[in-house]
């Protein structure tokens, strides 16, 4: 049936047309499919005759070939049985309504286009400029394709600022590796190897109620609450310690492998990082991992994570080595946004390793605890969505908005256009016809 069709077909690509590169026929068919899968209510709607016009105007393809059985486009050959599949395939492929159109809608597109021209009726109709009308809608359907695209892959991370609430002073011999709120205490965890220690300090005026420290042997890490206790990483050990948290006697360890950094306790999972990219899920009771996510910024890998904070279906991280806090969705790993600090982190630290460590959030405050390596103080702060970043959405909101009316009026003319022709059809003019 699709030989016989395209034998009678205005669309002359069949036998003897052939566009001055074959490289712009695939690039277009994909083009169009893609406006296809896009828009398929509208593409639907072209018929094979306007399709054969459009790709003329946009490509600029000559009506006939001094050879139609073949032609030499720079080193390519290509041939009229080539030039057949590709247009069978092209035709195919709008042919056919995609199923989500309704019956009644399928209907209607049916008598807009009409039946197909025969080669001499359309030679009788070219005159007419029903091609060319139909190109501004095709590449408007095209640039609508090209926004949504756009709009489906922006996964640029937000940045957001930092607005400080709150200071406490921080006891500055501290090696902050791990921070976290319970009721009106923080926890604290030092690290390196002979001082490593875990303390708790009064939110109300940022002194040490009480404080613990641990075997030489171990390098403390980061540190999370779960139920009445609290998990210590260590560095290098392979070991988990576990604290009663009333009075700070060792109760228990889990044993791990590899690197332990931060920690995290999300109410169903034990969130653990190890300085990659990956973010380990596990087990609460057995601390076994049953799963990992890797964490990417803008669809790249972020190695290098450190303290962990986990709030909702959100995992706040420290990056080591860097002055940046990131907000991460749980389920994806995706960035969600980033914030920098430097206001603080310019008056913070005296030498490259007294970095930008240690969040907690504060129920009671709804905001975040932050501070660093022998930092001085501790900053209760929120993290603020910038102007721009408003300015942006607002841009944003208005652009769609816009793209959504053209495309209704688009639509609207297209159909009325459509339906007019099928109109003049019925009159056709055959004085060109043979004798």
């Amino acid at each position: 049936m699709m030989d016989s069709q395209l034998d009678t077909m205005s669309f002359r690509t069949v036998e003897d047309t052939i566009c001055p590169s074959s490289t712009k026929i695939a690039a277009l068919v994909e083009i169009f499919s893609t406006v296809t899968a896009k828009v398929p209510s509208l593409v639907v709607m072209l018929s094979v005759s306007s399709t054969d016009q459009v790709f003329r105007q946009l490509l600029g393809c000559p009506l006939v070939l001094a050879n139609p059985s073949e032609e030499n486009i720079g080193a390519i050959k290509t041939t009229s049985r080539e030039t057949t599949a590709r247009t069978a395939a092209l035709v195919e492929s709008i042919s056919e309504p995609p199923p989500i159109i309704s019956t009644s809608f399928t209907n209607l597109l049916q008598t807009a286009r009409g039946r197909i021209l025969t080669s001499m009726e359309h030679r009788s109709y070219m005159g007419r400029g029903t091609g060319p009308s139909i190109v501004p809608i095709v590449v408007l359907l095209m640039l609508l394709s090209d926004i949504s695209m756009a709009e489906g892959s922006n996964q640029n991370a937000e940045e957001r600022g930092i607005e400080i609430l709150r200071t406490l002073p921080h006891d500055q011999s501290s090696f902050t590796q791990g921070l976290e709120v319970q009721g009106s205490s923080i926890f604290e965890s030092s690290g390196l190897y002979g001082h490593s220690r875990i303390s708790e300090i009064d939110t109300q005026n940022g002194e040490i109620i009480r404080q613990t420290t641990i075997d030489d042997s171990y390098f403390g890490e980061g540190i999370t609450v779960k139920g009445q206790t609290i998990i210590m990483l260590t560095w290098r050990a392979g070991v988990a310690l576990e604290f009663d948290i009333s009075n700070f006697s060792i109760i228990g360890n889990f044993s791990f492998e590899g690197e332990g950094w931060g920690i995290c306790y999300n109410g169903e999972h034990i969130v653990t990082s190890n300085g990659t990219s990956e973010l380990s899920f596990r087990d609460p009771d057995s601390f076994e991992i049953e799963f990992t996510t890797m964490v990417t910024w803008d669809g790249v890998p972020v190695s290098n994570l450190n303290e962990l904070e986990c709030v909702g279906d959100k995992i706040y991280a420290n990056i080591w080595m860097e002055e940046t806090i990131l907000s991460i969705s749980a389920s994806s790993g995706e960035v969600d946004f980033f914030s920098s600090p430097l206001s603080l982190t310019s008056i913070e630290g005296n030498s490259p390793e007294e970095v930008l460590n240690g969040i907690a959030f504060d129920h009671i405050s709804g905001s975040f605890w932050i501070t660093g390596k022998n930092w001085t103080q501790m900053y209760l702060v929120n993290f603020t969505i910038l102007d721009e970043n408003l300015s942006i959405d607002n841009n944003h909101q208005v652009s769609m908005s816009m793209v959504v009316f053209v495309a209704t009026a688009a639509s609207t003319i297209l159909i009325f256009r459509l339906i007019r022709r099928k109109k003049d059809l019925e009159t056709p003019n055959f004085k060109d016809s043979p004798r």
